[in-house]
């Protein structure tokens, strides 16, 4: 039963991911390309007058998906306690606290887009700056509040190097990976000091590599976990029939 709860946690993850990018890069259509923050006040404003509905659609999608991060985390958390077994789990916590964050993350901007769509639609009274406003708020949300993931895949890379049993959870260069894939976070730190080239909220370097990494660590650490929580269901069993 643990492990199945386990299992069900872990991939709730990819009910994330995948709902997740849906709603993102599909129905908003935000990804492929990312809005520029170049855009001026009317041109925001046509664009969710335009597909207004369809993005708040797509919002209350990822809104709701965004939950499913929190269970991911708690998998991720009940893993990388049984390395820190026989002291304080600090890092382990770390891991399963920047995960509920994370939520925050992904749903908060989500709200604000649909805030976006709703009031082109129902409140026309509202000036034209007052949308461009909102939509700049939820990017800057978006692309700045990177440091809960990044701490999260930090973590997990740092408990990962800690791991010295003869079958590690991670192997180390997963480890590596995972802290890499964490730094590759921190340059999207500056977006609010360029409204153009690889460093503005629609840059490579602020959001394509940062997304990029970030689904190929969702990718590579979501097997290993699987295959660690179907050996600890193993030594659970073997330690029942040995008691």
């Amino acid at each position: 039963m643990n492990a199945r709860n386990q299992l069900l946690c872990l991939w709730s993850g990819f009910g994330f991911f995948v709902f997740y990018g849906i709603s993102f890069a599909v129905m908003a259509d935000f990804l492929f390309p990312v809005p520029p923050p170049s855009m001026s006040a009317d041109q925001v404003v046509a664009l969710f007058r335009e597909h207004g509905t369809i993005i708040r659609i797509g919002m209350f999608i990822g809104i709701t998906a965004s939950v499913l991060y929190v269970p991911w985390s708690v998998a991720l958390f009940a893993q990388t306690k049984r390395i820190e077994q026989g002291r304080v789990a600090v890092l382990s916590y770390v891991v399963m606290i920047t995960g509920f964050l994370n939520f925050g993350l992904f749903a908060t901007p989500s709200a604000l887009w649909m805030l976006a769509g709703f009031s082109v639609e129902f409140r026309p009274d509202l000036p034209a700056y007052g949308i461009q406003l909102i939509n700049d708020t939820a990017w800057l949300l978006f692309v700045l509040l990177y440091s809960p993931a990044a701490g999260q895949a930090i973590s997990l890379g740092i408990v990962g190097l800690r791991d010295t049993r003869e079958n590690p959870i991670l192997p180390r260069w997963v480890s590596y990976f995972s802290i890499w894939v964490g730094l590759t976070f921190v340059p999207a730190g500056v977006v609010a000091l360029f409204i153009d080239g690889p460093f503005a909220w629609n840059g490579v370097i602020a959001i394509y590599i940062p997304l990029a990494t970030y689904g190929s660590w969702f990718l590579i650490i979501a097997p290993y976990m699987h295959k660690a929580i179907r050996r600890e269901e193993r030594e659970d069993a073997q330690l029942a029939l040995s008691g």
